[in-house]
Formats: structure tokens, C-alpha cells, sequence
């Protein structure tokens, strides 16, 4: 979804006046792990509204994100680049994201100007992150399947990936972050539903993530094709290995498993009320069977802004 300010990533990557941000907006594009809460008005059972979510967020208020407290876009959507993705997960497109945008300028307008809109869309940060929840959409839906082999499917999500970001340009971007996918087949609810009897991490689900990554770094080719422009591609899917199967490096005691629930599965509705909760969520890598903790956002964030900063500022 659509986020103005990414409060923690401002803060890290200031100029040397504490007081002034190297971009002037920081804007998101993509799926659960940056909402912030844009689906609780939509017509879909994954949504986060409820407690336990947000147990360690300001005043404990459960405000749509999908964690324990802030996520990667508080620091620094559910919807996805398939089609099938917005229809079986009822959320927003990406492109009704691009519609929003446009309408966010328009609103903006009103408020400082063209020109000054001019220099806020080319100055500012753009973040795109999606494909996740496709990833899980293409093995959860035997159509997918039937249709699209694992590098065809990817190629699939490439073409749509590059026409998004295309347009992004065309719109005025100047500064665009495309993050890779993790390696959805080590997250809690991939191991649980098809890791086996010891949960092992999927090797199928990783190697269309891989797959997808090896593409996805080809966009920054239209860095030089749009004169002005920094394209980067950010990979989440080594680090975020790394955390998985070393968690004690980063002072976590577990990773294989979500602080919400018991069986692997619990996300959204799943994780409620009801569900028990690991007494230390900052401990755990997962928060639910599918998304970070706050403390896992902090470790990844960290790294990301270390290896990536200078290349978009």
C-alpha cells in the first residue's frame, strides 16, 4: 500500500542536520509485510485489527499491520503483482495502488503547488515491494500451477513487475528500491504445510523466490535507459536466510516458528484473542506464521539500510 513516511529509515538516513531528511517523502508500494494498515476497510478475513496484533505498538492498538509492533514500513498492503492474488486474497492491485498515487499527487497539488509537487515526486523515495503472497498464491492454486511452470511463473511476475515500475518512472519517480523475495519457503506457514514432518524449509517455494530474484535485478537496466534515474535492486532473501539459520547472532532464540499460535498456520483470524503468544516477542524472528516481529523488521532493516542507502540518496 500507499505510505508517506517511513519514520525509522528518515531518522537512520539523515543528512548532517538532525532535523532535515535526506528524501522528503518516503512512498511504499506492495503487500502485507508494508501495510500499515489499508486493508481493514476491504472485504477479506486477512486482516490484523484485533489483538494480539499490536501488543507492542503505541498505546497496544491493533491498527491493521501484520505484527506485533511496527513493520518494515514504519521503519525504513496485502495485494500482489497476479491477478489471482487480488481476487482470492480481496486486496489491493498493484495497479489501483498506481491510481492512488496519482490521485495522492493530485491531493497534493492542492496543498503546495505543482512545482513543489514536481520536486517532492522527484526527490522523494519510491519502495516497491510484492510478489510474496504471489509466490504462496501459485502453490496454494493448482490453475497456477496447471498453467505456469516455476520459471514460467516467474517470468510472468517479472513482465508485470517491470511494466509497474515502468510506470512509476513515467510518473516521476527518480529514486526506486525494488526488494526481492524472501525466502517464503522458511516461513513458518510454508514449513508447517509442506515441510514435512520436521518442517524443513521448502525447497520448491525458495527456488521460485531465487528465481523471481535472479529477473528482478535486471530491472536496474532501465537506470540507464531513463537518464536522472537510480533503480536499485534490494535483496532481502540472503539476509533474511541468514537471520533463519543463525538466529543467534542476531540475539533472537527463534526462527523457525511465529510468536502467535502453535501449529504454523496462524495469521489473521488465525492469530487471535484465543491463541497463545510466546511471553518475548522480540526473542522470535516470526510474529505470526507469516510475518516478522518488530525486532525482525529492526535486524533486516538495519542491514538493508547499511548496504543500500548510498546508492539512493
Amino acid at each position: 500500500m500507499l505510505v508517506l513516511l517511513l519514520q525509522l529509515l528518515l531518522a537512520k538516513a539523515q543528512s548532517p542536520s538532525p532535523t532535515t531528511p535526506i528524501v522528503p517523502a518516503i512512498l511504499v508500494f506492495g503487500d502485507s509485510i508494508v501495510d500499515t494498515g489499508n486493508n481493514n476497510g476491504l472485504s477479506t478475513v486477512f486482516k490484523s485489527n484485533f489483538p494480539p496484533y499490536g501488543q507492542d505498538f503505541r498505546r497496544h492498538q491493533a491498527t491493521g499491520r501484520f505484527c506485533n509492533g511496527k513493520i518494515t514500513s514504519d521503519i525504513i498492503a496485502a495485494t500482489g503483482y497476479d491477478p489471482i492474488t487480488v481476487l482470492t486474497a480481496a486486496v489491493i492491485s498493484m495497479p489501483k495502488q498506481l491510481e492512488m498515487f496519482k490521485e495522492y499527487k493530485e491531493r497534493l497539488k492542492t496543498m503546495v503547488g505543482e512545482q513543489r509537487v514536481a520536486d517532492i515526486t522527484a526527490n522523494s523515495l519510491y519502495v516497491v515491494c510484492a510478489g510474496s503472497n504471489d509466490v504462496i498464491t501459485y502453490f496454494n492454486n493448482p490453475l497456477r500451477r496447471l498453467g505456469y511452470g516455476i520459471p514460467e511463473y516467474a517470468e510472468f511476475l517479472i513482465k508485470i513487475a517491470s511494466g509497474f515500475v515502468k510506470d512509476l518512472v513515467n510518473l516521476g519517480a527518480k529514486k526506486v528500491a525494488v526488494l526481492g523475495i524472501p525466502p517464503i519457503g522458511c516461513i513458518p506457514s510454508q514449513r508447517a504445510v509442506a515441510g514435512g514432518k520436521t518442517k524443513d524449509c521448502v525447497a520448491d517455494r525458495n527456488q521460485l523466490a531465487q528465481l523471481y530474484n535472479s529477473k528482478l535485478k535486471e530491472l536496474q537496466s532501465l537506470t540507464s535507459r531513463n537518464q536522472g534515474t537510480k533503480l536499485i535492486y534490494v535483496d532481502i532473501y540472503s539476509p533474511l536466510l541468514d537471520i533463519i539459520q543463525s538466529p543467534q547472532k542476531y540475539g533472537l532464540k527463534e526462527s523457525t516458528k511465529g510468536c502467535c499460535g502453535e501449529h504454523g498456520v496462524e495469521a489473521a483470524i488465525l492469530c487471535n484473542s484465543f491463541s497463545s503468544v510466546c511471553p518475548k516477542a522480540s526473542e522470535y524472528l516470526f510474529w505470526d506464521s507469516y510475518h516478522t516481529t518488530q525486532r525482525g523488521n529492526e535486524i533486516l532493516v538495519d542491514q538493508i539500510i547499511q548496504k543500500y542507502i548510498r546508492f539512493l540518496t
